[in-house]
């Protein structure tokens, strides 16, 4: 009897033995499984992993979760795809593996930390990131260019990119040659502006409103655009009598041949050019037969507004003598014209 009883003790103490290993072990399990899984929760929230997967899809063209996470404002100017292209190019050399990048912190404000990203050979890209529960939101600092300052005459339209431009500028009278003297309603005006915030860059044009492109000279030193318009066809051949006739006159009144009245008649009032007739010395003249004005050729058309033009006048004056062989003055005249409700009028003329 007491040897049936110890046995069944036995069988007992072996039962919950076993069901307390059984239990332990499943604890020891559970808990095991527990800890793996917080670790990997911990390991999948650090920066460095968020930053491997970030670099991970940049690299296998993930071109919508980039531009979702991007908090970057993109200028009119500016497409998405340009953006792309920079944040390639800013993480180009940056492999997609934790243990050959390197973290190091460089600000923290409000939540959000910027992070240097260096690869093995010190190249690095910054990144800005925040967390958000369990999760970051990254994204690379894309820079901006330097600001460009474009000026052009205010009647132009300027492109960015093919794309015109709505800039705010400030506007003020021209200070080309040619146009001193005329009131402020007819003076040509001359802006100023400021092109910034682009990523790359700019691509910058003009054109007159019918489409005539304009020049655009750069200093990348200064980033400063300097845009200089040219006459459209229509306008060249409307001012080519104008321009003729004042060469005409002002050659022929320095040589006494044309009445000073008939000169400033097509001259505009009040500007510089005409105080300067007023002091032309033009008793040196030999005396002569006639004079004319041959082999005119006139170019190098800029304009300022759509009423306001320069040009030049390229001619031979020849001047014929009795008994004398005819004398040839090859003559140059930069001429500048203000569109007036009388017509065209001289307000410069500058001898080359």
């Amino acid at each position: 009897m007491r040897q049936e009883t110890a046995c069944s003790k036995k069988k007992i103490f072996w039962k919950i033995f076993l069901l307390f290993i059984a239990v332990l072990a499943i604890g020891i399990v559970l808990v095991w499984w527990w800890l793996w899984q917080s670790l990997s929760r911990y390991e999948a929230g650090t920066p460095e992993v968020a930053v491997v997967n970030f670099l991970q899809q940049v690299q296998s063209g993930e071109e919508e979760a980039i531009l979702q996470a991007s908090t970057f404002s993109l200028q009119p100017y500016e497409t998405k795809d340009d953006y792309l292209e920079v944040v390639r190019k800013n993480l180009e050399g940056l492999p997609a593996d934790r243990d050959a990048l390197r973290l190091s912190l460089q600000e923290e404000s409000d939540g959000i930390r910027l992070y240097r990203v260096y690869a093995p050979d010190n190249h690095y890209a910054t990144m800005r990131m925040k967390q958000q529960g369990d999760e970051w939101q990254i994204e690379p600092v894309v820079e901006t260019v330097e600001p460009w300052t474009i000026q052009a005459p205010s009647h132009v339209q300027i492109l960015i990119n093919g794309q015109a431009a709505e800039l705010q500028g400030e506007s003020q009278p021209t200070t080309a040659a040619g146009f001193a003297g005329l009131p402020q309603e007819l003076m040509p005006m001359f802006s100023t502006y400021t092109v910034s915030g682009l990523i790359k860059e700019p691509v910058i044009t003009a054109q007159l409103p019918d489409g005539t492109a304009c020049t655009v000279s750069l200093d990348e030193q200064a980033r400063v655009a300097t845009i200089t318009s040219p006459a459209s066809q229509a306008l060249q051949e409307e001012i080519d009598a104008p321009l003729r006739q004042v060469a005409d006159q002002y050659a022929k009144y320095v040589s006494r041949d044309a009445k000073k009245a008939d000169l400033l008649a097509l001259v505009y009032p009040g500007t510089q050019m005409e105080d300067d007739i007023q002091h032309i010395e033009n008793q040196w003249y030999a005396k002569h037969d006639a004079v004319s004005l041959q082999n005119i050729e006139i170019s190098d058309y800029e304009s300022f507004a759509a009423n306001a033009v320069s040009a030049t006048v390229q001619f031979d004056f020849v001047v014929e003598r009795s008994g004398w062989k005819d004398r040839v003055f090859p003559s140059s005249y930069r001429i500048s014209l203000v569109k007036t409700e009388d017509g065209w009028l001289a307000c410069g003329l500058a001898v080359q």
